[in-house]
């Protein structure tokens, strides 16, 4: 099953533009994305994953994480 595709709706008005950058120039390089990710968009990450998606490295399922979502994501951030 592959993942919905990202609206306009689901990807913050900044990420939107590095899409089109790469789209429109394929040779361009980014340096770092990770100033672009907020806790909005490590939100919508969260939802897009399958609910029995396999554990993180550390043991972590989506549904121990769901448990203190908003801690997690803020601290993650």
């Amino acid at each position: 099953m592959t993942a919905p595709k990202p609206t306009a709706e689901s990807i913050s008005t900044k990420l939107l533009r590095v899409k089109e950058r790469a789209k429109r120039d394929p040779e361009v390089q980014f340096r770092s994305l990770a100033h672009l990710l907020d806790v909005d968009a490590l939100r919508r990450a969260y939802q897009r994953l399958r609910n029995r998606a396999a554990p993180g490295e550390d043991g972590v399922t989506k549904e121990d994480d769901g448990e203190q979502l908003e801690d997690n994501l803020r601290d993650l951030h």
